[in-house]
Order: structure tokens, then C-alpha cells, then sequence
């Protein structure tokens, strides 16, 4: 939801279950650096079965994002098994 993003300037989807999200560069975020924090936003998820989303920084598998990414992991609970999906909508905090 553009209308309620602030700090980056792209998000691009590489493969299933992948997000990765470009800062904004005038902010001086470095995602090597800075902690960020995603969660599971339910309210805007398509599927019932979602089991997390975690974040951590780019490029770290073929696939993945740019080093100056966040990359924000998706996944859907399939029987006993977590798979990657692009169903679940997700919330990212940058400090």
C-alpha cells in the first residue's frame, strides 16, 4: 500500500515468498546495520494459513535482493511444512 509507506523507494518480488524493499538513500539506512523488524499484517492477508515473515538484509541467496535491500520472507503453513508465498501482506519497521 504506497498511500502508507514512508522510507523506500522500490519493492520488487525476485521470486515467490521474497520482498525486497530499497531505502530511501537520504535517510542514511544501511540494512547491514539497522535492525529491522517485519510481521504478518492479517488484516490485508489473502490466505488463513500464514506462518511468518522475517526480514534480514539483501543479496544473502541467488534470487534475492540487492545488499542495499531488506528482504522480507513470506510463508504459508502447509500441512506441518512452512512454503513460500506471496499471500501474506506484511508490516516492516526501520528504526
Amino acid at each position: 500500500m504506497v498511500a502508507r509507506t514512508m522510507g523506500f523507494t522500490s519493492l520488487a518480488r525476485p521470486s515467490t515468498g521474497i520482498s525486497c524493499l530499497t531505502v530511501d538513500p537520504a535517510l542514511g539506512t544501511d540494512p547491514l546495520i539497522v535492525a529491522a523488524e517485519a510481521n504478518v499484517e492479517f488484516g490485508n492477508t489473502a490466505a488463513a494459513n500464514i506462518g511468518y515473515a522475517w526480514v534480514r538484509a539483501g543479496a544473502t541467496q541467488p534470487g534475492s535482493c540487492q545488499v542495499e535491500d531488506f528482504a522480507v520472507h513470506t510463508f504459508v503453513l502447509a500441512g506441518d511444512a512452512l512454503v513460500t508465498s506471496n499471500l501474506a501482506a506484511f508490516t516492516i519497521i526501520v528504526p
